[in-house]
């Protein structure tokens, strides 16, 4: 994951980036990228779980629809983030994050997954939240 990052983002492009991930999955992959990379990492949890000032915003997916949040501060700290998660399925998950940060005047510049449902392609191909958006994945 730290190869496709470095692979597909400048050295410069990095420069005010941080890693964004959903949990809980998301973690086993995301924070050790961010510490490899040496990159601020910002997890996007269930509501009631961030402690400081949260940021809360509506994920629907194929499964269900909740409330998640992330630490407002951090996120208006960086403009850019790479968001890492394990599976991309339709893309749901994804494209209500996006959704969210854009609402702030923040950008996913790539979003790298361990691997993706096939099956779904056209799903999210046919998504207009993910146009545009460079999507990586590892096998």
């Amino acid at each position: 994951m730290c190869q496709t990052v470095q692979q597909t983002l400048s050295p410069e492009a990095l420069k005010n980036t941080a890693i964004i991930t959903p949990e809980s999955r998301g973690f086993f992959f995301a924070a050790p990228v961010a510490y490899r990379l040496g990159l601020p990492f910002l997890p996007i949890r269930k509501k009631g779980k961030i402690p400081n000032k949260p940021y809360c915003f509506r994920i629907t997916n194929e499964y269900d629809s909740y409330d998640m949040e992330m630490d407002e501060e951090l996120l208006l700290s960086f403009p850019n983030f790479i968001y890492i998660d394990d599976i991309l399925a339709t893309g749901q998950t994804l494209s209500s994050v996006r959704k969210a940060i854009a609402a702030k005047g923040k950008e996913i510049l790539l979003a790298v997954h361990l691997t993706s449902v096939k099956s779904l392609q056209t799903m999210r191909d046919d998504n207009p939240e993910l146009k545009n958006l460079p999507l990586k994945e590892i096998l």
